[in-house]
């Protein structure tokens, strides 16, 4: 294996390393519902999986020949990668599921409009529903 294709082969397995140990954080946030733990890992997660992905199809493109024992290492990356991203798909309609879940309960518990009893607006008119003040709610315990 040449140098270059060695160095490309390194960066493909550095960033595939990176790349796990994001899932594996975002992963354990979603696990714990924690959702702006999950959110805040995004734009780094991002960064990782374009470099992995660049890193990867420059390696395939130059035909690198990997030797036994950078296979097995790739295949072991491959393998925790593909469960990692399998939980994260899992986590992530979970985590989706259960969002969805508590903005309609929220929505039910509202108290619907009056129309015995209107809202009005600062000249004495009744206010239309864009003009209503609107409900605000705090994620702070």
């Amino acid at each position: 294996m040449t140098e270059p294709q060695k160095a490309m082969l390194d960066a493909v397995l550095t960033s595939g390393g990176l790349l796990v140990q994001i899932l594996e954080a975002e992963n354990a946030a979603l696990e714990a519902l924690n959702m702006p733990a999950a959110a805040e890992v995004l734009p780094t997660k991002t960064r990782v999986m374009e470099s992995f992905s660049a890193a990867h199809q420059a390696a395939m493109r130059t035909g690198v020949k990997v030797e036994a024992a950078d296979r097995s290492t790739l295949e072991s990356l491959h393998e925790r990668l593909t469960t990692l991203g399998q939980d994260n798909r899992r986590l992530l309609e979970r985590a989706i599921g259960v969002q969805s879940n508590l903005i309609e309960s929220i929505a039910k518990a509202l108290p619907a409009g009056d129309p015995i009893a209107p809202v009005y607006g600062g000249r004495g008119k009744v206010a239309s529903p864009a003009y209503r003040k609107p409900l605000t709610l705090s994620a702070d315990a």
